[in-house]
């Protein structure tokens, strides 16, 4: 079947996710067709790495006595210290002669592992006694009863289940098996994966003198130890052209032999890329593309052959995108087939930091090939560090070769910034290299500081039962100074606000808000922390909002993960912490935010300490800082549900300064009064805080377009209509690339007339201009406030955005 070379597939393109989960869905049909099959293996020659195919039940306890865990004396506890009579000894080994038992005022010297003699009920260790006579021995520290005995079945009870079936058999497996004298086990059978490449150029590795148009096949070498990586039986089915009926043959033969057939090239769109013809006319085809780069061409297919379901992927020629396909659909494939649960054959997915700038693709996700690094530094968490492997053509298996992860990046235009966190798909280690190197500086397994985050105040150990009056909550909120707020259970608004101009560009506030705190990430409170910002939130603010709400444990490595995510991903204007700045050890949230953010804001966490101290006398005490992460503002409030609602409405007014001045929203706001009812506060493009009028030279041309602008909108409603008109077109130019509006060339081809015009500008308006004129090296104010106006005039003069920015 020829193709055109204007034709397009008749396949849709279908997600990395979706396709993965159809494969496995077969991939289960086939393995409960399968139950039955498996094979007795001899422990430990043949059994490591297989899957258990039964359960292992304890037939007899283990220990199978009460074994003495340290060298000492065996004694009776209620002796406590004193001397005592030696009667003998016992050591590990064969059972002694010497039936003596322990009485009070005596003790049996005892070896580790040995049995204990009858009438002991502790065991003293030996540094803990002093030789006092020939027969008798200094107990210099009393124990309690049980002390340093390891009891009977204490370690595995008879009866119970040591391994189930379907857990992978590793090195500790196999100890377990052999202490339980288990010799021979049923695991089931490992798959059969063929490997067939396809393609006329291909010629055999060995080949030694290549003819022009003619590659060795690396693919299938490739493919064979991916497959035995997976811990699968390989079968290598050689090399085929691109013949039709020879490719049938081969693939009719094959089916008979294996239950996963992998096959290279031969599925895009050309003339000699006949595999998928073939398969839709022998089976059924599932997807024949993918939404990924690279492996777009990728193809699952199903085959019955004499009743049985054989799974094939047609994987695409370039090596890149064969091993990469085969990572993401084969790999998990065989372990589902091997007989692991669904949930164990996926690839383990981490977040990394990137090391450098990484270019986009707009149209599809990319699973970029990284190398990992973990880092570790003094005084904070360790991370991964993601180092592309360099160029990623599908053709450059050089650049697999020491990937580590493949990065999963979005289908975007532009460039991730060096810094950023992205999510990645671990791989398996390749013949035996380690998944992640070895750091580049030796770091002790253990640190000595860690001592430090260690309590000397005596807790509760596991077997006390809490109090049932005892109501876990967050320990900032036990203090009785801080008023507690009326419990609501009911989920958190995230969303509010309302739109009053649907033509308004970024018109959205996106709110992200984090909880950090230990015992709320994993279940053992509820998080009040985080839904009261989001309730106070809806109450302040009357611009559309959207959030994102998480909740990360105490550890800085992830909160920082957490906060570049809701930044450089999700690029929410503000991300509200709650939690994790006091002046405890795990309180490690001012520390990770610094290290997030480029621009640090002292004087909010200044200003939020004052707001404070008005409540609770330990304020002092609070940490929290904020600071600007490109044109995200990160602040920090206390984890108290309480504070949300202390800090937060006094705080509005210069949170929603400083989102203007990052080049946020607008946001317009409400504060609470005395008497319950709300004011509201109009947002910044109406700000009060002005400054002296000035006078700025501009084109006649500038002013003439003011007049018309003036006539038009302000006519009637403004008593500065020039001042009215400037506020909106710098409001408006907040919204745009500033780098696109003030280094473009602009009035080109006109005559230019100078005139004069006077303006108020506001504090924060007089700021967005003087920040122009500096970093675009513009000579003067008035320069700026000429390329604003000819910026409107030559990109949106026309009818509807002019009625979108002026009127009222």
């Amino acid at each position: 079947m020829a193709h055109n070379a204007g034709s397009k597939s008749s396949f849709p393109l279908v997600s990395v996710d979706d396709g993965l989960s159809r494969v496995l869905q077969e991939a289960t049909s086939v393995l409960n067709d399968l139950h039955e099959s498996f094979d007795l293996e001899s422990v430990p020659e043949q059994g490591l790495g297989k899957i258990l195919a039964e359960d292992v039940i304890a037939s007899e306890p283990h220990p199978a006595f009460d074994a003495s865990i340290m060298d000492g004396y065996a004694v009776c506890s209620s002796d406590g210290a004193g001397s005592v009579n030696v009667l003998s000894s016992i050591t590990a080994g064969p059972a002694s002669k010497d039936n003596s038992s322990v009485s009070s005022g005596t003790a049996i010297y005892i070896t580790t592992g040995a049995p204990v003699p009858p009438g002991a009920d502790a065991v003293v260790p030996v540094e803990d006694t002093e030789k006092a006579t020939d027969t008798s021995v200094l107990i210099k520290k009393a124990v309690q009863t049980g002390a340093w005995i390891r009891k009977m079945g204490s370690d595995i009870a008879p009866g119970s289940t040591v391994i189930r079936a379907g857990e992978l058999l590793s090195s500790v497996e196999l100890g377990l098996l052999a202490s339980l004298g288990k010799t021979v086990i049923k695991v089931r059978r490992p798959p059969r994966v063929g490997v067939l490449s396809t393609g006329d150029e291909l010629v055999a590795p060995s080949t030694h003198h290549l003819q022009r148009g003619q590659i060795r096949d690396s693919n299938r070498v490739m493919l064979l130890g991916a497959v035995k990586e997976a811990g699968a039986e390989h079968v290598d089915l050689g090399l085929v052209a691109d013949v039709n009926t020879s490719i049938k043959t081969q693939i009719e033969s094959a089916l008979d032999k294996v239950d996963i057939l992998v096959t290279s090239g031969g599925v895009s769109m050309g003339s000699h890329d006949l595999i998928k013809p073939l398969l839709a006319s022998m089976g059924k085809i599932y997807f024949g593309r993918l939404n990924m780069k690279p492996g777009k061409p990728t193809t699952f297919a199903t085959v019955t052959i004499n009743g049985a379901k054989k799974l094939i992927f047609a994987l695409p020629g370039n090596p890149v995108s064969s091993f990469v396909t085969f990572k993401l659909l084969v790999h998990p494939t065989i372990l589902r087939l091997r007989g692991l649960e669904l949930q164990q054959c996926h690839h383990p997915r981490i977040t990394v930091r990137l090391t450098q700038d990484i270019k986009l693709d707009p149209t599809r996700p990319e699973y970029h090939r990284a190398q990992l690094e973990w880092r570790e530094e003094s005084g904070k968490h360790g991370e991964f560090l993601a180092h592309s492997t360099g160029v990623q053509r599908s053709s450059r298996l050089l650049s697999v070769r020491s990937a580590s992860a493949l990065l999963c990046l979005p289908a975007a235009g532009g460039m991730l910034s060096k810094g950023c966190i992205v999510p990645a798909l671990l791989l398996s280690c390749h013949g035996g290299r380690p998944l992640v190197p070895p750091p580049s500086q030796l770091v002790m397994h253990s640190k000595p500081v860690l001592s430090h985050f260690v309590s000397s105040t005596p807790q509760r150990t596991i077997r006390e039962e809490k109090p049932k009056n005892e109501v876990p909550m967050c320990t900032c909120c036990q203090n009785n100074a801080k008023a507690m707020l009326p419990v609501d259970d009911n989920p958190p608004p995230m969303q509010g606000g309302q739109l009053k101009d649907k033509n308004a560009p970024h018109g959205l506030l996106r709110l992200g808000v984090l909880t950090v705190s230990d015992r709320a990430s994993t279940g053992e409170y509820k998080d009040r922390g985080g839904p009261a910002v989001l309730r106070c939130v809806a109450d302040l603010i009357s611009t559309p909002w959207v959030a994102e709400y998480r909740i990360v444990p105490d550890t800085q490595s992830l909160i920082e993960s957490a906060l570049c995510d809701m930044t450089d991903r999700l690029q929410c204007d503000l991300v509200i912490t709650t939690g994790g700045t006091g002046p405890a050890p795990r309180d490690v949230t001012p520390e990770a935010t610094r290290v997030v953010i480029t621009r640090e804001l002292p004087g909010f966490g200044e200003q939020m300490r004052e707001v404070s101290k008005q409540f609770v006398s330990t304020a002092a005490l609070s940490r929290q800082t904020a600071g600007i992460r490109r044109n995200s503002l990160i602040l920090n409030l206390p984890g108290s549900p309480r504070a949300a609602h202390q800090l937060l409405p006094p705080m509005m007014e210069p949170i929603v300064n400083c989102l203007h001045l990052i080049g946020g929203p607008n946001v317009d706001f409400a504060i609470p009064t005395d008497k319950g009812v709300t004011e509201p506060v109009v947002s910044i493009k109406e700000d009060s805080n002005v400054k002296q009028r000035e006078t700025f030279t501009i084109d006649a041309l500038n002013l003439a377009w003011l007049d018309k602008i003036k006539e038009k909108f302000q006519s009637q409603n403004s008593s500065d209509p020039h001042t009215s008109i400037i506020r909106a077109v710098i409001q408006e130019a907040r919204q745009h690339d500033n780098v696109h509006i003030f280094e473009k060339v602009r009035g080109c081809g006109r005559k230019k007339v100078k005139v004069s015009f006077d303006v108020i500008l506001s504090e924060q308006d007089d700021i967005y201009i003087l920040e122009a004129v500096e970093k675009h090296n513009l000579p003067d104010k008035g320069k700026a406030i000429r390329i604003l106006i000819d910026f409107f005039m030559e990109e949106l003069n026309d009818e509807k955005n002019l009625n979108r920015v002026f009127q009222q």
